[in-house]
């Protein structure tokens, strides 16, 4: 019961707006921020002045029943756990390729130098789809994903599966596997009951749904999209 009231009094105290600037923060998966979500983050603190947005860079599921973070964003829905669920969008990720590999008449999953997906994350369906499809001994190295990942491929050192709004923004790539997005993950927002009701949690929740919107087609890699915003349950 301390620990409850010692937890609560911290978020007030965090939140507040009478106490200054509010901080809330958001756990998040790193290429979300630095393939999509850092290209709009200029706007929150021009819409909300008075909150500070404190982005918790990682992969594992944060537990928010611990107070780790204020919000999670995740590509998978929680199955346990108190936290309010809202799936805000769908991410497409895509096979691609810098433009002097991918030579016309080539069999992109065969003949070309591939980044492989480490052996530790064996869950991703990207691991999956790369053990699948491409011969072991076109894959030069494997990295277990993140932004290291991405760089690798932009660099030139083999095709890889990237979130189509990191690969269709980096001009000296091409995407490889079709139009449609070869794999497809949706994203997720998530709160507690009781921080919803915080109106500074409330304003990041809503402008992170706004963005994620306004960009459906982007972060799906498809032209157009259905709806894509549920409610909370």
């Amino acid at each position: 019961d301390m620990d409850t009231a010692r937890l609560a009094l911290a978020d007030d105290l965090t939140h507040d707006p009478a106490h200054g600037r509010g901080v809330v923060r958001l756990s998040v998966i790193q290429t979300f921020v630095t393939g999509f979500l850092s290209r709009h983050l200029a706007g929150f603190p021009k819409a909300h002045p008075n909150t500070q947005l404190e982005l918790i860079c990682e992969n594992r599921p944060s537990v928010l029943e611990h107070r780790e973070a204020d919000i999670a964003l995740r590509y998978v829905r929680p199955a346990q756990g108190q936290s309010m669920a809202r799936k805000i969008g769908i991410l497409g990720s895509a096979v691609y390729a810098p433009r002097e590999l991918a030579r016309a008449g080539l069999d992109w999953r065969r003949d070309l130098p591939w980044i492989g997906i480490a052996q530790i994350a064996d869950r991703w369906p990207e691991f999956k789809w790369i053990e699948a499809n491409v011969p072991p001994e076109r894959v030069a190295i494997t990295v277990n994903g993140g932004a290291a990942y991405t760089e690798l491929v932009a660099r030139g050192y083999g095709a890889g599966i990237l979130t189509c709004i990191e690969g269709d923004a980096l001009p000296n790539l091409v995407r490889l596997s079709g139009p449609e997005p070869l794999i497809v993950r949706e994203i997720w927002l998530l709160v507690l009951p009781e921080l919803r009701r915080n109106a500074m949690v409330r304003q990041a929740l809503d402008w992170i749904a706004a963005v994620t919107k306004r960009e459906a087609a982007a972060l799906s890699g498809t032209a157009c999209m259905d709806k894509q915003s549920e409610g909370w349950d």
